[in-house]
């Protein structure tokens, strides 16, 4: 039998049309012409999701994908469900603010 986990991790990207390939989800989610697609207050509560239960952190996603439209990149969100940690959530910071990464990221951003 598959792993729950894994099965809720379809539901995600399932709800995407279009993908967008390599651009990052969280690029994405702040590069609006107006704007962020994403309100930073919004923005700010997905980052704080924990990594423990993929359950707590779905919602949030599909709110991400449709308000991108249902275009977002594929490979870049099944790889953020599976590896929600604080390295990946300051990739995102780093994405959405347009912050270039760093080799070295040990630590979230406070929130």
């Amino acid at each position: 039998m598959a792993d729950q986990g894994t099965g809720r991790l379809c539901c995600c990207p399932a709800h995407v049309r279009d993908d967008l390939g390599t651009i990052a989800t969280a690029k994405a989610l702040g590069a609006g012409e107006q704007g962020p697609v994403m309100a930073e207050s919004r923005f700010k509560r997905l980052l704080r999701q924990g990594h423990d239960d993929i359950a707590e952190l779905l919602d949030p996603m599909i709110q991400a994908v449709h308000l991108l439209g249902n275009a977002a990149p594929v490979a870049d969100l099944a790889v953020s469900l599976l590896d929600w940690t604080p390295r990946r959530r300051l990739r995102w910071a780093q994405a959405y603010w347009a912050q270039p990464a760093t080799a070295e990221a040990p630590h979230a951003p406070t929130l």
